[in-house]
């Protein structure tokens, strides 16, 4: 990681401001924010790290973090129980009455700058007269719309909220207007969002976010099985999973069946969580869907497949399961709206990108029957990965930023 640390006077204080501990590094906000915290720890600035949550963490944990981050003795960590920092009620969204007292210590710190990551941590500082940067993940509102789309799909009585999530929709595009209209940076994960929150007035700039491989790359390859084989993870409780399943099941799964016949593909499905309900019911008597739950070792477990299948169609975001592919040289075969959140996916460079279910099965189809020029375009996708979204090239964005900004207030 680049040492970008400030000039040598007295060490600009910085805040940060994060929903939750970065660590232990699970989650996917989690892994980015402790790749930012790794960064900024070694620029040497002044660090308060204000942590909104609702339980405390023990000795050993807190040990454990400064020890990860590189902390150095002059970094303060403090909790502020304030979640959920902004509720939902049926026609309102409410500030947690204890962000007061965090804004109050926040301003008796005097920091030469506050970094927010997402958009909640922003609300709370937008008030806090300091240079102020923002990281921001997908937007809510949007999120909150095609679950809403998604959940109308599934029982046509959830129609009857309408009224109601378009309320919540305005509520959460008001926030994100009057907080980070008082910001002097906005970075955004998703390259779609800079069009769509310069709708509200604001301005934005996308950047790829640090994201770790595990994996070696160079490792021998194991053999690929004789039968068309491919991988489905993440999150499955998430919009990303949510839409993956409505294309895979509804859409593609009757292609790849006329293609291999019933039983002759198998997709594996992995994930931290559950499969929703819906989800069981649809693959139940389909032996070409396996259910493998949490897998440790994913980046071992995929080199097994001819491809990842991505096929998310909803058009926000920028989805961390792809990036993980790419970092473990694994082809990606997706749904062309993936390449609105991440303009480095290209289709026939570093993936297969398809508009509908006839082009996505066809290109799963030449995945398999052309495993060779699949793992050279598995290649260009590790190294766009590498060049782009590995934390050497990626962590250092926040720190570049602040340090452009209070370097030149400095001088």
């Amino acid at each position: 990681m680049a040492d970008v640390g400030p000039v040598s006077e007295a060490p600009l204080r910085v805040a940060v401001i994060s929903v939750g501990l970065p660590y232990p590094a699970t989650g996917a906000s989690t892994v980015v924010f402790n790749y930012y915290m790794k960064a900024l720890c070694a620029a040497r600035y002044k660090i308060d790290h204000v942590v909104v949550a609702e339980a405390d963490w023990s000795v050993e944990t807190e040990k454990a973090y400064r020890n990860d981050i590189g902390a150095a003795a002059n970094f303060s960590l403090k909790r502020f129980s304030a979640v959920p920092v902004v509720s939902a009620s049926r026609m309102a969204l409410t500030e947690h009455p204890r962000l007061s007292k965090v804004r109050d210590y926040l301003k008796s710190l005097s920091p030469d700058a506050i970094v927010c990551f997402d958009i909640e941590c922003a609300l709370i500082a937008a008030p806090i007269d300091a240079a102020k940067f923002a990281w921001i993940g997908d937007l809510h509102y949007q999120t909150a719309w095609y679950h809403f789309l998604y959940s109308v799909q599934e029982s046509l009585k959830n129609a009857l909220s309408t009224v109601w999530i378009l309320r919540r929709i305005a509520l959460w595009k008001d926030i994100y207007r009057r907080s980070l209209s008082r910001f002097s940076d906005v970075i955004v994960c998703a390259h779609r969002s800079v069009a769509d929150l310069s709708r509200l007035g604001l301005t934005t700039r996308f950047a790829p976010y640090p994201w770790p491989a595990a994996a070696n790359h160079e490792d021998e390859l194991p053999k690929k099985p004789d039968k068309p084989s491919f991988i489905f993870f993440g999150k499955l409780g998430g919009l990303g999973s949510r839409s993956s399943f409505h294309f895979l099941l509804e859409r593609l799964y009757p292609k790849l069946v006329s293609i291999w016949g019933r039983g002759g593909f198998v997709i594996d499905i992995c994930g931290m969580q559950g499969l929703p309900d819906w989800v069981e019911r649809a693959i139940t008597g389909k032996p070409e869907f396996r259910f493998l739950g949490f897998v440790a070792n994913l980046d071992s477990q995929m080199r097994h497949y001819h491809a990842m299948v991505v096929p998310i169609d909803v058009p926000i975001g920028n989805r961390t399961r792809i990036l993980t592919a790419q970092a473990g040289v694994l082809p990606v075969v997706a749904h062309e709206s993936v390449a609105l959140g991440n303009p480095s996916l290209v289709d026939g460079d570093t993936c297969r990108l398809a508009r509908g279910a006839g082009e996505f099965a066809a290109a799963l189809r030449w995945s398999f029957e052309k495993p060779e020029e699949a793992r050279r375009m598995a290649e260009r996708g590790r190294k766009s990965w590498e060049l782009e979204y590995s934390p050497a090239a990626a962590a250092d964005v926040f720190v570049k930023a602040i340090q452009s900004h209070l370097v030149g207030q400095r001088a």
